[in-house]
């Protein structure tokens, strides 16, 4: 009797365990075939928009007109100009918008639209991955649905790829490529996909020190670490802009890489509430830089560099100390590179539209991490108010602020939340 009764616990046990599995799978399996119907949906969905969604011209003729010049053989950059001004883009972004123009018939509207749209897809089907595949997110609750539907209802993101084609949209691609390559433990095309989206525009740099701390932590402070950062991230720049620095390296530099550039006071999204001369004035600049460098720092030394495997970066440098030369947890990459582009964000000189595309695949992710959102509807509502902000045009006092409370609701939420574990 006893053994009946232990076998019939066993087996209901059993059938519980196997239950468990089951709807485990089959959940796993309902999201692969929801992310694989989100794609197409996209594609779908974004080819209907070039069809019927009237399309706005802002930069893509200026696109054309700047790489006019190099492909007649002119490869001095204070030479090379469009109709919004000179070029200021670094050198692959020349070779990029060149292969288009040629693919494009001499700068078809039609074809590049095309070809931003694959793009779109192409770039959403890698952020899917990223979070499906190297998340710690359970795999099993709704919570995928939901950064699905957030990542996919965005009207200002379909327009800044198919109805604007913004070079943002290829550096972003190029960035989370490099995401997933670190993910899946090659640095060496991390670093290369890295350098390529800092070719095309010079965002990128906000991710640089999540980049730079990332192969430390990986390699540690040895002449393996620095290499490969020297050479892939400044190398390959020198690399790409060679014809360019043969011809001028002065003018390339100074266009490509200035860091002292003004800001259009009409465009900015997140600071319409000041006056034009308070938005233009140095104590405001250097008080963004100053608030951007102190909350790096915080989160360098309380967020990214908590582990035994490694009390914090400066120790490394100092010592010249080996760690353990093993894979870095996806989660962990996930988090220093999302959280290092967004605090760049937050401080940010100035955001112009198209500079959505900069952060907002990563929103889900740092919504769904911060744990003071008991539910899911409230962490749709935040997204759902950062979208309605970069949909009004043109920007008001009252849009930059709420963009302003937004982003510190989330930065906020990010500094009293734990890093995602401990690195042994």
């Amino acid at each position: 009797m006893k053994s009946q009764s232990s076998t019939s616990a066993t087996g209901q046990s059993s059938s519980v365990s196997s239950s468990w599995l089951f709807d485990g799978v089959r959940l796993r399996s309902l999201l692969v075939h929801a992310s694989l119907m989100a794609i197409l949906f996209e594609l779908i969905f974004n080819f209907l928009i070039i069809k019927y969604v009237k399309y706005t011209e802002i930069d893509w003729i200026a696109y054309m007109q700047e790489v006019k010049g190099f492909l007649n053989g002119d490869w001095d950059y204070s030479h090379l100009h469009g109709q919004t001004g000179p070029l200021v883009y670094p050198a692959l972004f020349v070779y990029i918008y060149s292969i288009l123009n040629i693919i494009t018939l001499d700068g078809s509207r039609e074809i590049g639209q095309i070809i931003f749209a694959i793009i779109y897809v192409a770039l959403f089907a890698v952020v899917i991955l990223i979070y499906i595949r190297y998340t710690s997110f359970d795999k099993n609750s709704l919570t995928f649905y939901w950064i699905i539907i957030m990542l996919m209802i965005s009207k200002r993101i379909h327009s800044i790829f198919v109805l604007r084609m913004f070079n943002d949209c290829i550096a972003m691609f190029f960035l989370y490529l490099a995401v997933l390559a670190f993910c899946k433990d090659n640095f060496n095309f991390g670093l290369l996909f890295y350098s390529c989206a800092l070719g095309v525009k010079m965002n990128i740099l906000l991710f640089f020190p999540a980049v730079g701390i990332l192969t430390v932590q990986r390699f540690g402070f040895t002449f393996k670490a620095i290499a490969k950062l020297v050479l892939f991230v400044i190398g390959l720049q020198v690399v790409f802009a060679l014809p360019f620095i043969y011809e001028n390296a002065y003018e390339y530099f100074h266009y490509a890489f200035d860091f002292g550039r003004e800001f259009t006071y009409i465009w900015t999204v997140n600071f319409k509430f000041l006056s034009e001369d308070v938005f233009r004035s140095k104590l405001l600049s250097r008080s963004l830089l100053a608030g951007h460098a102190l909350v790096l720092l915080i989160f360098i030394f309380s967020k990214w560099c908590v582990g035994q495997r490694f009390k914090n970066v400066f120790y490394l440098l100092f010592k010249y100390k080996n760690v353990e030369n093993k894979p870095l947890d996806t989660n962990h990459i996930i988090y220093m590179m999302f959280t290092s582009n967004f605090i760049g964000i937050v401080f940010a000189r100035s955001l112009h539209y198209q500079f959505y595309v900069w952060y907002f695949h990563t929103i889900p992710y740092l919504l769904m991490y911060i744990p003071y959102f008991k539910h899911n509807l409230a962490r749709l509502v935040l997204f759902l108010c950062i979208e309605v902000v970069w949909n009004v045009y043109p920007s008001t006092p009252i849009t930059s602020i709420a963009l302003h409370v937004c982003h510190a609701i989330i930065l906020v939420g990010l500094l009293v939340t734990p890093p995602p574990q401990k690195l042994e």
